[in-house]
């Protein structure tokens, strides 16, 4: 029987952690599973602690003062012993028949060392979640990344950063050894994506499958969204080594305000377009998704989560020249 590590990165979401490890119980039927969990910055309480005890037989609990997820992340892979890695957020679940899709996928692709697939939104959610779900799944609002939030009944493609997250990956733990792949420790978002981008540097393939997705727990307001977006796009920013290469639509959302200072009418115009332009692919969405009444909130994600996110990028970028010319000026002549 194959054996899997389980790794779970928690802080402060008991509840949701519970449903998670609650979820996880169905790959016990086809795995030689182990769970080790790293209780990042709080404890967890007695009676939580009890509860997964009692149903998990392989357990390794790791609990620390808050330290960066890739700090947290590096020091369970440590403990991992598994012939696979499966990384899940605390706030993810795995629908019914997952664990039998994987073993599939693991007996019939013997030469893949790393997978994984989107996320979806819980069936439970919210308007607003539901919203932000067809906000995430839209190319006008999230890039390339929109693979990630849109499971389709699509084939196997190989992918690479853009398509996957550490909220829902299996990586084999003897081509994460092999190579010293480690997340990056010094960023307290996006670390996955330096991880993914040194395993296929190293030449481990990265294969996405659209049919196979987790559900994940989405924000429910706005005021929840906006510290994550803001850094989202400042991280993304630090990882990039190129002071300019940029992500364009965020980086020209941003820029494209200073135009009210210059041409308040030339601002309206193109505020006008622009709402238009997402005004119909938010219809178009909400149409697709059977969910018409979500379109007014998606409309709204559409500028706030491209305006914030771009907002970080820039404001990282102004860092580094700042920094840079800084440092220029403190150097001896």
């Amino acid at each position: 029987m194959i054996k899997v590590s389980v790794l779970i990165v928690t802080y402060k979401r008991e509840a949701l952690l519970l449903n998670c490890l609650n979820s996880l119980r169905q790959l016990e039927e086809f795995f030689d599973l182990e769970l080790i969990l790293f209780v990042n910055g709080q404890g967890l309480s007695s009676a939580a602690y009890d509860e997964i005890q009692s149903k998990f037989k392989s357990l390794t609990v790791l609990e620390e003062k808050r330290v960066t997820p890739g700090v947290a992340r590096n020091k369970a892979m440590k403990m991992a012993t598994g012939d696979w890695i499966f990384f899940i957020d605390d706030d993810a679940s795995l629908p019914e028949g997952y664990g039998s899709s994987v073993l599939k996928i693991l007996n019939e692709q013997a030469d893949w060392e790393s997978f994984g697939g989107p996320d979806a939104v819980t069936k439970n959610s919210d308007t607003f979640q539901q919203s932000l779900a067809i906000a995430l799944s839209s190319p006008f609002c999230t890039g390339p990344t929109y693979r990630r939030h849109s499971p389709q009944n699509k084939d196997i493609y190989l992918g690479s950063e853009k398509d996957l997250t550490s909220c829902h990956l299996w990586v084999k733990r003897d081509a994460v050894q092999r190579n010293g792949i480690i997340f990056a420790e010094q960023f307290h978002r996006g670390e996955e994506t330096t991880f993914l981008q040194d395993l296929a540097r190293a030449g481990i393939s990265l294969w996405v499958v659209p049919r196979l997705w987790v559900f994940h727990e989405r924000r429910k307001t706005f005021s929840e969204l906006l510290r994550p977006l803001f850094y989202g796009g400042y991280y993304r920013s630090a990882i990039s080594p190129r002071l300019f290469q940029v992500f364009a639509l965020p980086s020209v959302m941003v820029l494209g305000h200073g135009i009210i200072f210059i041409k308040p009418l030339l601002f309206i115009l193109l505020f006008e377009i622009y709402f238009c332009l997402v005004a119909i692919v938010s219809f178009a969405l909400c149409l697709r998704a059977k969910k018409i009444k979500c379109t007014p909130h998606v409309i709204i994600l559409h500028y706030v989560m491209v305006t914030l996110y771009g907002m970080g990028y820039l404001f990282q970028r102004f860092e580094r020249v700042i920094s840079s010319n800084a440092q220029k000026d403190s150097s001896p002549v």
